[in-house]
C-alpha cells in the first residue's frame, strides 16, 4: 500500500489526537507515574499542536494510506546548550503510528521526508523522543541510524 506524506492540517488533528491518546495509554501502563495521562490531555494536546501547526519553524507531517491517517511526525527547532557544538537541532517529540506494523512503511516515509525538509532548513541533527519500552519505535529508530544518546530515570517521591 502506498504511503503519502503531506503537511498536517488542522482537520487532521482529531485523528492525530486519537493516535496520540492510544499511545499514551500504552505508555501509562508501563510507566504509570511519569506517563500518567491528565484528564484534559486530549484538549490540551489539540490546543498545543494547533500552535505548532502555526509555527513556520516547525515541521508537521502526516502519513496517509488509502485516505486514512496512519502516522504523524511533529518536529521543532531546539536550541543546543552552548557547551555542545552539534549545530542546529530539531526535536521530534510527537511521532507515532496508528499501529506498530506501520513503522516500516509510514514511519520510514515520515522520517525520510522530515530529514530532507529539515536539512533544507539548515538543521544538522535530529533528536527523536521515545518511551523506553515502546519496543517497535525503539527498534525503528535504531534501524533508521539514530543512536540512543540519553536516558531519563524517574521515581515517585
Amino acid at each position: 500500500m502506498a504511503v503519502e506524506v503531506r503537511n498536517c492540517e488542522v482537520a487532521d488533528l482529531a485523528a492525530v489526537i486519537d493516535i496520540l491518546q492510544a499511545r499514551r495509554a500504552e505508555h501509562e501502563r508501563y510507566e504509570p507515574v511519569f506517563w500518567k495521562i491528565s484528564e484534559d490531555a486530549a484538549a490540551s494536546s489539540k490546543a498545543f499542536l494547533a500552535t505548532v501547526l502555526e509555527d513556520e519553524e516547525s515541521l508537521c507531517l502526516v502519513a496517509m494510506e488509502s485516505g486514512i491517517l496512519v502516522g504523524f511526525l511533529f518536529a521543532r527547532p531546539m536550541p543546543t546548550p552552548p557547551v555542545y557544538d552539534a549545530g542546529p537541532t530539531a526535536v521530534i517529540d510527537d511521532f507515532y503510528m496508528l499501529s506498530p506494523d506501520r513503522w516500516i512503511t509510514a514511519g520510514v516515509a515520515l522520517i525520510e521526508n522530515a530529514k530532507q525538509r529539515l536539512s533544507e532548513k539548515g538543521i544538522k541533527q535530529i533528536v527523536a523522543v521515545s518511551a523506553y519500552k515502546d519496543n517497535a519505535k525503539m527498534v525503528f529508530l535504531r534501524q533508521q541510524g539514530l543512536s540512543l544518546a540519553s536516558a531519563w530515570f524517574t521515581s515517585e517521591i
